[in-house]
């Protein structure tokens, strides 16, 4: 009589039936918990920057990066020309001064004398790069999100790693420009270097906007990269595991066979030969063949 041990891979329900139990059990993350309730918070909230809304240069590729499972935008600014009014008494504030002009396009010279007219401080134009930051699920995600970013001239990027394992990548550039312009509302310069000034800042722009497309373009790449080779690596895992459970399986299924039995004989060599694919096979074939202990 061919005898099958099952016992460690199948559950005897009744007196003749069997049914698998996988031996895998399935562990839910608590940080990948924290991550998508963190997502959903920040991309259901309200926007708190000046503008209210995201800018239209970078819509595509901040919808892009929300869209994807294991990133997100925490704040952005595409890049912009703007002019400060700060203090008279030279002290410059974060916060509280007055802003004059704000554009994330380029200028023309009489948008920035015209702003200039309504400064009773000391104003400056600035110009201000492209600046994003984004969340990531694994300090993986944020190594290849960090890379996009210098790889594409982003050469001020960074990554903070926060005690909980927050991993939030800063992309930065190095481009900047400020410019003072007025003192005590009084203007300082003539207009042809204000026009010098403003072509300058209309350049830095151009460039900054050419470097989010390059950063657009290289993190599709990488992504795209990314998910094609944890495909492959998937794949061979799957075909890994199966090989694993077939050999478990040959040896959960002790089959005792006699040389005077060619039934017993040839699930031997189908076994042997790998015609049975997996471990369900053989047993349901062992059980199929022979007469089970009960």
């Amino acid at each position: 009589m061919l005898q099958v041990d099952v016992r460690r891979t199948y559950v005897k329900v009744s007196k003749k039936r069997y049914v698998f139990r996988s031996r895998t059990s399935t562990m839910t993350s608590q940080s990948h918990d924290v991550f998508d309730t963190q997502k959903r918070s920040c991309l259901s909230g309200l926007d708190l920057s000046r503008k209210g809304s995201i800018d239209a240069p970078i819509l595509d590729l901040v919808s892009f990066i929300n869209g994807h499972n294991n990133f997100f935008t925490t704040s952005s600014c595409s890049g912009r020309i703007i002019i400060v009014d700060n203090d008279p008494e030279g002290v410059v504030k974060k916060k509280g001064c007055k802003w004059l002009l704000t554009s994330h396009d380029c200028v023309h010279p009489d948008q920035v004398i015209e702003s200039l007219g309504k400064s009773e401080g000391n104003a400056a134009l600035k110009f201000e790069a492209f600046v994003m930051h984004v969340q990531c699920r694994k300090l993986e995600n944020a190594q290849l999100m960090l890379s996009s970013g210098v790889g594409s001239g982003f050469r001020n990027s960074g990554l903070s790693v926060g005690n909980k394992g927050k991993f939030i990548a800063a992309i930065r550039s190095t481009q900047s420009l400020e410019v003072p312009l007025t003192s005590n509302g009084q203007l300082m310069v003539d207009r042809k270097y204000i026009e010098f000034i403003v072509d300058m800042a209309n350049k830095k722009l151009a460039d900054n906007l050419v470097k989010i497309e390059r950063f657009f373009e290289d993190l599709k790449s990488a992504v795209h990269t990314d998910a094609a080779r944890l495909s492959t690596q998937k794949g061979k895992q799957t075909t890994k595991t199966k090989k694993e459970r077939k050999g478990v399986c040959i040896d959960d299924v002790k089959v005792k066979c006699s040389k005077d039995n060619p039934t017993q004989n040839d699930l031997c060599d189908k076994i042997d030969d790998g015609e049975l694919e997996n471990e369900e096979d053989i047993v349901n074939t062992a059980m199929f063949w022979c007469e089970l202990d009960t």
